[in-house]
């Protein structure tokens, strides 16, 4: 993009000979946005008063009646319903003539490749976790596309722009465990088994026992301790959490007609009157004790025991508590309920579940969002997403990340930062990975290695990662057994390896152990692959990865020479203190940047 630079119109917008200019880019520019929740409603606001013309929206989740009190575009009538359709529905009636197409799907599908993402010319997220982000911020560096990233929890915010290899990436900062996490991302489609411990602590024991709001699991089960046997109230709690309202959630969509379980299977109901109804009755015998070893996951049976027996021993123990109950992952009773009730939640979305032990270390903190931290949010990712359209990709230090803060700091909420250039130790834009466009369910793993990484890169002794459950290792380091382990998936089509396979849009990182240079190669699935060697097809520059390999050898041999220079110290010494020896190079060897700071946003 060519621009014409003014130096009289001034600093902002950088300079462009005329206002109309700034506009008519706007209005042109092909906008994809990643995300219809909290920032997300905020953003399509902001995009469609602000001149934008064209947009692309998608998001997986559906509306719940949580999301009402900061996601203003959505009515209670619209629970149930796609965020990305009802938000699209809601920008159309205030701007009839923007020209806006809303997807309900998982960003990270195969369809959303490469390809995708050059349609568009700036990509602005709004997502709530961190593989999404980092699908992303691959997607949009493979694309050469430029990304807005932001985030929010409570009153902190932060958004930041990514340049391709001019800025740093969404990865080049490592960043800390994900801890907190959205309230709406856990009520219809948990994934994860953290998802369903946050959803038996926030919603189930909050809204049976605590303060808590029943409207999400059902007002019926309010209860009244005169007037319903504890035994009875369990058996019902029962039913209603794992099998009604599963199955209430299943005709909802199935009439609705929204594709919610495009990409994963939908939830099943478990069975209360059949394999499980025995168990119920071995949980409410007050003789039944929980198993004494809390690393031991427990199985359905185990689950279903636990968590009737927890409820039973509250009503007939606490009762005068129901109410105001208090999470405690320290109190047995209350613990007992979450890790069994989150298992069970797992057990109907297919989901691992999680033993004792780890789903009392798994209970966290959900940080609620500030509809006002959205709408500065999103107001500060338009202003750099205009930057960004009106040509300022050779201007770096006018873009600024910017973070919110709670409480001011030389009078000021908003911290700007200017845009720092890319680590060169980044593992993800450091090495821009390259791409090769196959047939995954025709080719076979075995030619992938000796067409390309045998006979192409010449890799004598190797380890190909898929990123999953997948690793491949060759070289006469090996066993016997191993090498005869690792025959079987030679002859396998790509798409059909462990892990899930290697698909569209799938990082495989072969590894030469000899050198450690890592290659990251993007799979690109096509329906017809060229019979000639697979190399030809290879897109891409090899020499980036091993500058890259370069980098990493000389930071390895540097750090030994340090390592045996302070061996040294120690041997001419022997009343060297070697302890505080030892801290040292833990220091040096485990050194991170403190001021990195994770926010999601809701």
């Amino acid at each position: 993009m060519t621009v014409k630079i003014d130096s009289k119109t001034g600093p902002w917008p950088l300079g462009l000979s005329t206002k109309d200019l700034v506009q008519s880019k706007v209005k042109d520019a092909k906008v994809l946005v990643v995300g219809a929740g909290g920032i997300g409603c905020e953003l399509l606001k902001t995009l469609a008063l602000s001149g934008f013309q064209n947009i692309h929206v998608v998001d997986l989740d559906t509306i719940d009646v949580s999301n009402l009190n900061r996601q203003f575009l959505f009515r209670k009538h619209h629970v149930g319903q796609s965020k990305s359709s009802v938000a699209a529905a809601a920008i159309k009636k205030f701007r009839p003539d923007m020209n806006i197409v809303a997807e309900m799907s998982n960003i990270m599908l195969p369809e959303y490749d490469v390809k995708f993402f050059k349609r568009f010319d700036i990509v602005l997220n709004g997502l709530d976790n961190i593989e999404a982000r980092r699908h992303v911020n691959r997607m949009c560096l493979c694309a050469q596309v430029p990304l807005v990233e932001s985030g929010t929890a409570g009153y902190l915010g932060q958004v930041t722009v990514h340049l391709g290899l001019k800025t740093e990436c969404f990865d080049c900062q490592p960043k800390p465990t994900q801890k907190s996490f959205a309230v709406c991302t856990i009520r219809r489609t948990p994934e994860k088994p953290i998802h369903c411990i946050v959803w038996s602590k926030e919603v189930a024991f909050q809204g049976l026992f605590g303060d808590g709001d029943l409207a999400d699991i059902g007002d019926h089960l309010a209860y009244e301790k005169d007037s319903i046997d504890a035994k009875e109230y369990a058996r019902k709690v029962f039913k209603t959490l794992f099998h009604d309202n599963i199955n209430g959630l299943l005709k909802e969509v199935e009439q609705s007609e929204e594709d919610v379980w495009k990409g994963r299977d939908p939830p099943k109901p478990l069975d209360v009157e059949g394999e499980l109804k025995d168990d119920i009755g071995k949980g409410l015998d007050p003789s039944w004790s929980p198993p004494i070893d809390q690393h031991r996951v427990l199985d359905v049976h185990e689950s279903t025991q636990m968590f009737v027996h927890a409820i039973y021993t509250i009503l007939t123990q606490r009762a005068d508590s129901v109410g105001s109950l208090e999470f405690d992952k320290d109190d047995d009773d209350v613990m007992q309920f979450v890790a069994a009730s989150s298992n069970l939640r797992s057990f109907c979305y297919g989901i691992a579940p999680q033993s004792f032990f780890q789903a009392k270390g798994m209970a966290g903190n959900i940080i609620h969002a500030i509809a006002t931290t959205n709408a500065i949010v999103s107001g500060l990712i338009v202003v750099q997403a205009m930057k960004v359209l009106a040509g300022a990709q050779e201007h770096i230090s006018k873009y600024r990340a910017a973070y919110i803060q709670q409480y001011p700091s030389n009078k000021k909420i908003i911290a700007p930062i200017q845009c720092m250039p890319p680590n060169k130790d980044c593992p993800v834009c450091s090495l821009v990975p390259l791409q090769l466009p196959v047939n995954t369910a025709t080719v076979t793993f075995g030619r992938f290695i000796n067409e390309i990484v045998r006979s192409e890169w010449g890799f004598k002794e190797f380890l190909v990662d898929n990123g999953a459950d997948f690793l491949f290792e060759e070289g006469e380091f090996l066993e016997e057994d191993e090498i005869e382990a690792n025959k079987k998936y030679l002859d396998m089509p790509l798409c059909k390896l462990p892990g899930g396979g290697i698909v569209n849009n799938s990082v495989v990182t072969v590894t030469d152990e000899g050198s450690n240079l890592k290659v990251p190669v993007i799979i690109i699935h096509v329906e017809d692959t060229p019979d000639t060697s697979l190399s030809m097809s290879l897109q891409g520059d090899l020499e980036q990865a091993k500058k890259a390999a370069a980098r990493e050898q000389q930071k390895r041999e540097e750090q030994e020479k340090r390592d045996k220079e302070e061996i040294h110290l120690v041997d001419e010494d022997d009343h060297h203190d070697k302890a505080s020896l030892k801290r040292k190079r833990e220091d040096i060897d485990g050194q991170e940047d403190e001021d990195v700071v994770l926010i999601l946003d809701d």
